[in-house]
């Protein structure tokens, strides 16, 4: 089982963006199956970078929109394998984690972000119970 993402260029107005999309592909033996798993409803979103807590089953998405400055807001997603849900959805501003996120230089496990001698707890036990 491994996750991948592809993105497509197309116009919105007069902008050029890229929309993008996260599959599943899953080997056996002499053959291969491929599902599509998750795309942003916004055909502006673009996928910067996702994450994926095997243990929790749920992928942490990043991704951005283009303002009308021309520049990028950028937002969590949490996305729900089992169920097929958006449990969460945020803008965020912080650059250290948009950083981070961007550079896929972590590792996603039980709802914890580690990374050096840190750790970032993702609280699931809330966003369950909406």
């Amino acid at each position: 089982m491994a996750f991948y993402m592809t993105s497509k260029e197309s116009m919105i107005g007069k902008k050029k963006v890229l929309h993008s999309q996260i599959k599943l592909v899953e080997a056996s033996f002499g053959n291969y199956k491929v599902t599509d798993i998750y795309e942003d409803k916004d055909l502006r979103a673009e996928i910067l970078a996702f994450g994926v807590d095997n243990t929790k089953k749920r992928l942490m998405i990043l991704t951005g929109i283009k303002n009308r400055k021309d520049k990028r807001d950028k937002f969590i997603c949490i996305y729900c394998l089992k169920t097929e849900k958006i449990l969460m959805n945020m803008l965020v501003n912080n650059s250290d984690l948009i950083g981070r996120l961007k550079s896929n230089l972590y590792n996603f496990v039980g709802g914890h972000i580690y990374f050096n001698n840190n750790v970032i707890k993702i609280r699931y036990d809330v966003i369950d119970k909406h």
